[in-house]
């Protein structure tokens, strides 16, 4: 079954999405005239290009939602993700967490709010353009199977209101949106194409998070470890992921292997528009927030020794069990 076998809608504006006979559509196109300039493309973030798809992939419980509702922050407030990614411009967002109720999300966006020192003056302001949705519960299908064919979900309209106005929209996790055999390539390309589809006809830039497959990439980084289908991280135009710091890196950055835990390594291992940025060690600090932290090999010798002191004595170890 081609992907314009999709049934599922009697909509005309959703050209290619339904079986039935259609005109086709008029596609743009592109020629060298059009090409004497160099046109400035939009970035929502680096390397991400405005209405297309893009990963965030890592193991379960890496830090993957915490990003998100950080990257969702700066995009609405023009703040830095992490204390590494800057977006190009703010924007309306939308997250739908389908794994989190509203207690879990207010906890992490109040250790978030804290850890960004947002005031009550801002607070309005921001929840203007960001958007932050309990999906637990709910069909967030955007494309179910049926008698052996796929066809569009019970959420697909949803979605496409959702998205309206928004300049980026996140979704966690990729699995709660359809209920086809992850491992099939021709159903997860008819999957992403559903997503891209989606990006198109609302303008939003579109972020799946994603587990990585069982094994991971090892110990580095691995375009290819996302779970499921190769289609998945192929019909992405960009993906990062997230994994923690391993015994052999931990002892390279003079990091305990008891502290291990705390540092996670966020890289951008596939981008289609743009340069690729160096990988960074974040580090988790109070409720689980992600954020830039120097490792102690990149320390001043003064540094590291005070650092030593302030571990030892709040900690109750001493001084010759760190580092």
């Amino acid at each position: 079954m081609g992907f314009l076998d999709i049934k599922g809608t009697d909509d005309p504006s959703l050209d290619g999405m339904t079986n039935k006979p259609k005109p086709k559509p008029s596609m743009p196109r592109v020629t060298l005239r059009m090409a004497r300039q160099r046109p400035a493309l939009d970035f929502v973030l680096p390397g991400l290009l405005v209405q297309s798809v893009g990963l965030i992939v890592g193991q379960g419980a890496v830090g993957k939602s915490m990003l998100s509702l950080s990257i969702a922050l700066a995009v609405a407030s023009g703040r830095s993700i992490a204390g590494v990614w800057k977006p190009a411009a703010t924007g309306k967002v939308t997250v739908v967490m389908a794994e989190d109720g509203v207690d879990v999300l207010q906890e992490r966006m109040h250790f978030l709010r804290e850890a960004e020192g947002i005031t009550e003056d801002e607070d309005d302001e921001i929840d203007e353009r960001m958007t932050i949705l309990s999906g637990r519960g709910y069909d967030l299908r955007l494309m179910q199977m049926e008698n052996g064919n796929a066809v569009l979900g019970m959420w697909y309209d949803d979605l496409l209101e959702i998205a309206k106005d928004q300049r980026l929209v996140i979704l966690d996790p990729l699995r709660f949106l359809h209920d086809a055999d992850e491992n099939n390539n021709g159903a997860m390309t008819r999957f992403m194409r559903i997503v891209q589809q989606i990006a198109r006809l609302t303008g939003a830039t579109f972020i799946l998070l994603h587990h990585t497959r069982k094994g991971g990439a090892g110990d580095g980084e691995d375009w290819a470890a996302a779970s499921g289908a190769g289609a998945i991280t192929t019909a992405a135009r960009w993906q990062a992921s997230l994994r923690p710091m391993n015994a052999t890196e931990a002892a390279n950055q003079g990091v305990p292997d008891e502290m291990r835990p705390g540092w996670v390594r966020l890289a951008v291992d596939k981008i289609n528009y743009g340069q690729q940025p160096q990988p960074t060690w974040l580090q988790r600090t109070e409720g689980g927030i992600l954020m830039h932290g120097d490792t102690p090999s990149h320390l001043s010798e003064i540094d590291r020794i005070a650092m030593r002191y302030e571990r030892a004595s709040n900690g109750g170890a001493t001084v010759d069990d760190l580092y």
